[in-house]
């Protein structure tokens, strides 16, 4: 077996297994809901729900202030100490109910006097539900804890209410505020659940003495950087619906849920990951550091190439299963941005995985802000001639930024030996996703099977390429799981 893997404790391959079926089941329901959505509400409505979406979630991003990657690191180096736990977890908890109460003031000022919110103050009203259940939730603490069982389990249940919702009041082009509800019971209606099922590790409560001394500084040098992040994110769709139309962008955020779902997947490693990495880091654990980081180096290689040749391929067919014909126009982004999802996940890697467990948040706060800046002057430049393209070119700009700044700033003792023998298998088994798929585009004419047998096809050839070259990834985990689902069968 491969040198690192086969030192990962158990509890990484496994929490990395149901991290990683929690992520599909979340790329899944999208799956299933937005085919139906986007055909019974057409692209006006939902382009209504995705930029009343956009404009809450600077606000969602207010409250939780960059609590979430802060309080798995804090909460990760005290979780065997279940006095200190429950204290720095009820003043991370305190300080989330304090920045709630401020946006929500913000938001209620925002929606009564700006005109252009006029026509979606129901929709705010219903998306701003997500952020008291987000901040209730304490979602971050069962994160620390490593408990992934629980929070796959959970996340799919209510998912699977959220579908029966939608399936039931979701029926006409009318509807499209109904399914904004059931969009936040399958996004933030599991964080109920969290209340009281937290109690078994830790009392957390509101508390007046919140020692904003300890978590003042982290916090804000968090929040800049989340800030900066989720501007990028969806500062293109903000700017797109003012200068544009609601039409363009529900053509753009189809296009970039097509590239989420990859980054989800291949981003699903993170939150295992950086709790071991952040005790690493605290015990100067340099072997299990590099370990570590060469799985998750691994992991996001074997999941993120062969989506990228997919995506690079057939744009046309997945748009078409997905959305119809309606969202053809949007082929060009999806190709443009999947060249922008590799940039992404390189520069989250290294921010997410090293500089926030390594306590050099900064950097990664100034990788952020760079890409900012960059995407909004791009964004102003490129938006009104070129349209939703610009926009996507924009973002490939920015993401660029930010792996490189990304890298700059990681540590000397993070080390990456026999890098073939981690790349050859992805590399190699990309090839041969990426003419499977060109063969097919030829042969089969109806997209949708065209899309269906070579996503089987290509599947098969990936993973067996894998296993053929004793891939280090194949090794540790994909085939141990399938071993255990085999055995289960039995």
């Amino acid at each position: 077996m491969g040198q690192g893997i086969e030192n990962d404790s158990p509890s990484v391959q496994k929490n990395t297994v149901f991290n990683t079926i929690r992520t599909i089941s979340s790329i899944i329901y999208p799956l299933i809901t937005f085919p139906y959505i986007s055909r019974v509400l057409g692209a006006e409505n939902v382009g209504k729900v995705n930029f009343s979406s956009s404009f809450v979630s600077y606000f969602s991003l207010i409250t939780t202030l960059g609590i979430t990657s802060y309080a798995i690191r804090e909460c990760s180096l005290v979780k065997d100490d279940k006095k200190e736990l429950e204290k720095t977890s009820s003043q991370i908890y305190s300080i989330n109910i304090c920045m709630a109460v401020i946006a929500y003031v913000v938001l209620i000022l925002c929606t009564l006097f700006v005109p252009k919110l006029s026509g979606y103050k129901t929709l705010i009203l219903i998306q701003s539900l997500g952020i008291i259940l987000t901040v209730i939730g304490t979602d971050w603490l069962n994160t620390a804890m490593e408990d992934f069982r629980y929070i796959t389990i959970r996340t799919a249940v209510f998912q699977i209410l959220a579908l029966i919702c939608m399936f039931a009041f979701v029926r006409s082009r009318e509807h499209y505020k109904a399914y904004a509800v059931t969009a936040i019971i399958a996004s933030s209606g599991a964080y109920i659940a969290n209340v009281f099922y937290r109690k078994k590790y830790c009392h957390v409560r509101f508390t007046t003495h919140m020692d904003w001394k300890r978590h003042t500084g982290p916090i804000v040098t968090m929040v800049t950087m989340i800030l900066a992040q989720h501007i990028l994110n969806n500062l293109d769709i903000t700017m797109i619906g003012v200068i544009k139309d609601d039409t363009a962008v529900g053509l753009y955020t189809t296009a970039a849920y097509l590239i989420n779902f990859v980054t989800q997947l291949a981003n699903a490693i993170i939150f295992v990951i950086m709790p071991q990495m952040t005790k690493a880091f605290d015990n100067n654990d340099n072997e299990q550091l590099n370990s570590l980081y060469r799985y998750t180096v691994s992991f996001m290689l074997a999941v993120a190439l062969p989506c990228f040749a997919g995506l690079l391929v057939m744009p046309e067919e997945i748009l078409t299963l997905i959305g119809g014909a309606e969202y053809l126009p949007s082929a060009g982004v999806v190709r443009i941005l999947s060249f922008s999802m590799l940039f992404m996940l390189v520069g989250s890697f290294f921010g997410n995985i090293i500089l926030i467990p390594a306590k050099r948040e900064k950097q990664f706060m100034r990788a952020c802000m760079s890409g900012m800046v960059i995407n909004a002057i791009t964004n102003c430049i490129l938006i009104p001639p070129l349209g939703i393209h610009g926009a996507a070119i924009t973002t490939v700009a920015a993401n660029i930024v930010i792996m490189v700044i990304s890298m700059i700033g990681k540590p000397a003792e993070i080390r990456l030996s026999n890098v073939g023998k981690i790349i050859t298998g992805p590399i190699l088994g990309t090839i041969f996703v990426f003419i499977i798929c060109i063969v097919f585009k030829v042969l089969i004419d109806n997209a949708i099977i065209r899309l269906l047998i070579a996503m089987v096809v290509s599947g098969i050839a990936y993973l067996v390429t894998l296993i053929a070259v004793k891939d280090e990834f194949a090794q540790s985990t994909i085939i141990p799981a399938f071993r255990k689902v085999l055995k289960i069968g039995k």
